[in-house]
């Protein structure tokens, strides 16, 4: 026997069977979290070394294919396996033969098998007859590595490229058992008793007589990582390599991100023109795929908890030697004169190191960041954060180094011409991105080098810690960045000024702004801006955008109980009072204006905005009005339910 027992009473039941159990006289809101980011960048795993023809003078030509391996975790669980380190991984190596002809590819397989072995383990293979040749030594050394490894590679079949295919599960399966049998003297009891992970694809297409380009294509494309350890055991450690996504994902818990979602792109080589052009395609994704084949943001947009997505990789380089500069003698009185705006510390701009190449051209990256804006306008309950500019060519000398103030201003006039010009989406639906900048000077540590780091990854950790601290409707600014030591250009107040409210352009229009990252004396480096390219009064601002979306994600997952219930006037009157009790917490949480909830908020969902009309078609509406900007205006959006869902329109 169950007996119910409201909130506001106390029993003392010594009955044996009866049992008291707590009745909220209200239903709860569904928690939903609004902090969470996402990542979108190059697998971190794996790069490639050479793919490189390796001729013999008596068999022909053949080929050495070689890649690097990042220690990384594969699985969950029981299910976890270890993947080594190695810097120099043996994918193929045969001098006899090439396994592919001109325009053909060929996929490798990674499998990580749960096999641990030691690295001085030679001794467990029987000792080899004397003497060997040059051939059965170096086979010799192939076993000894093959045995202390537990990487095991299995190629496919080769074909037209683009149309090659990875091997599948049973072929995987046999070439692992096989292998234990062969290399690591097993017993076929013990062979076939082995579990593995699949790690990664490796494409290698053989574009002319004696050149070859190497693809790494990641095998699970979405990794969950709820702190920076988690992200060292499952992505590898950070390297200078070029790419953006470690240094990101850093930044972000540095600054009181909790959780993320990284989104996995083919890596390709850096001069692989083909391949780069598929990178972007991936980056942006087709919402249309469904998980098991989506990439990049459609990936991320599968994972209801990412609310804010940046693709630190967009602006990658391409070469693999780390930039840093090295700060001087800290003065005894640093703390109390001007300090350059360039650093804080009286650096001369002119130590900034030049930047190798971008990955991606600036029209590129223009017309792609283009492409993500627009297609996020559907989905603008997330945050999609943008860098104004990417690394731009020093006109004087043809170098490329850090942009500077005017170098962000004018890829903000050429975003907001872009977006003025094809139609992309009007004021209130370009809420949906952000533009930061300068790029940051950053020191994980004392002693550290000091690298170059594009800012979004650490405006999102700021966004996340701003949310979880104090909730979605306070504004993301005015923060330190932690492990910011300076920024690549000096931010002067004029330049603020330009970035943060500029002046109407040509035709009268204002202009979106850039949210600058400012250093200030003895304060380190601040985000100085918590505003979205929109220029609609009030949808301008982060905190606006954010805290409305907040609050249709918690109506929207509060109202879902109601799909399918009649739609009556008693249901309206349900209806009501559920998103009464979402908007009540939130006004008490101080998330909405005003004085009174009358002040705050209202809820209408009676017959003056479900005619009969509407009711025939299967649909209701409830028009909510909420003041969350001061002076508290309403600014209204309407919830519905259609055939078995719950929508939102602003």
């Amino acid at each position: 026997m169950t007996v119910w027992i409201s909130n506001n009473q106390i029993a003392s039941l010594r009955v044996p069977g009866v049992y008291g159990m707590r009745r909220n006289r209200a239903q709860r809101t569904p928690i939903v979290r609004t902090d969470i980011a996402g990542f979108i960048g190059f697998d971190t795993r794996i790069r490639a070394v050479s793919a490189t023809l390796s001729p013999s003078p008596t068999t022909g030509p053949g080929h050495r294919f070689l890649i690097s391996i990042a220690a990384c975790r594969l699985g969950e669980g029981a299910d976890t396996v270890a993947a080594p380190a190695f810097d120099i991984f043996e994918l193929a190596d045969d001098n006899t033969a090439v396994p592919m002809a001109i325009g053909q590819a060929i996929r490798y397989t990674l499998a990580v098998v749960d096999a641990d072995w030691e690295e001085d383990a030679g001794d467990l293979l029987p000792a080899p007859p004397a003497p060997l040749t040059p051939a059965e030594e170096a086979e010799e050394a192939r076993k000894l590595l093959r045995r202390r490894r537990n990487i095991v590679v299995v190629p496919g079949a080769a074909a037209a490229a683009g149309r090659e295919t990875a091997p599948d599960e049973p072929t995987i399966a046999a070439a692992i058992e096989q292998t234990a049998l062969d290399a690591w003297d097993e017993s076929p009891t013990q062979a076939a008793a082995h579990t593995y992970q699949l790690l990664a694809h490796i494409q290698i297409r053989r574009t002319a007589a004696d050149a070859f380009r190497t693809v790494v294509i990641p095998h699970h494309r979405l990794i969950r990582c709820d702190d920076w350890r988690e992200f060292i055991l499952r992505l590898g450690p950070p390297v200078e390599d070029g790419a953006y996504l470690a240094p990101s994902v850093r930044g972000y818990f540095a600054c009181g991100g909790s959780r993320c979602y990284i989104s996995l792109l083919d890596r390709p080589e850096p001069d692989d023109t083909e391949a780069l052009s598929h990178a972007l395609d991936q980056l942006l994704g087709d919402d249309a795929d469904p998980i098991a084949t989506a990439t990049g943001r459609a990936l991320l947009l599968h994972e209801p908890e990412v609310a804010v997505i940046d693709a630190p990789d967009l602006y990658a380089r391409r070469a693999s030697e780390p930039e840093s500069l090295t700060l001087p003698p800290a003065a005894t009185d640093a703390c109390f004169r001007p300090c350059n705006a360039a650093i804080g510390l009286e650096i001369d701009a002119a130590l900034a190191p030049e930047l190798a190449e971008p990955l991606f051209d600036l029209p590129a990256v223009l017309d792609t960041q283009l492409a993500l804006i627009r297609l996020m306008i559907p989905h603008r309950w997330r945050a999609l954060l943008l860098l104004a500019p990417p690394l731009a060519i020093d006109t004087t000398s043809g170098r490329y180094q850090p942009p500077d103030a005017a170098a962000s201003a004018a890829w903000r006039d050429a975003i907001h011409t872009a977006l003025s010009t094809t139609g992309i989406g009007d004021p209130d639906e370009v809420s949906v991105a952000a533009l930061y900048a300068p790029w940051l000077i950053v020191q994980e540590v004392v002693g550290a080098p000091q690298t170059i780091r594009p800012p979004t990854g650490f405006a999102a950790g700021i966004i996340a810690a701003r949310d979880l601290a104090r909730g979605p409707a306070v504004s993301p600014a005015n923060v330190p960045v932690t492990t910011a030591v300076g920024t690549t250009s000096p931010i002067t107040d004029d330049d603020i000024a330009n970035l943060y409210t500029p002046d109407r352009d040509a035709s009268g229009n204002p202009r979106p702004s850039v949210n600058p990252m400012r250093p200030r004396t003895g304060g380190g480096v601040e985000l100085w801006g918590a505003r979205t390219l929109s220029t609609e009064h009030w949808l301008r601002y982060l905190a606006v955008r954010r805290g409305l979306s907040a609050i249709e994600r918690r109506c929207h997952a509060a109202l879902e109980r109601t799909v399918f219930e009649p739609n009556t006037p008693a249901l309206w009157m349900q209806v009501t009072q559920i998103t009464l009790n979402v908007l009540m917490s939130l006004f008490r949480d101080g998330s909405l204006r005003g004085e009174s909830p009358q002040d705050a908020f209202y809820v209408r969902c009676d017959s003056s905005v479900n005619p009969p009309e509407s009711i025939a078609m299967g649909r209701l509406i409830v028009e909510v009005g909420v003041a969350i900007a001061a002076p508290a205006e309403f600014i209204v959006f309407r919830l519905g339910r259609s055939e078995g869902i719950v929508e939102v329109l602003e």
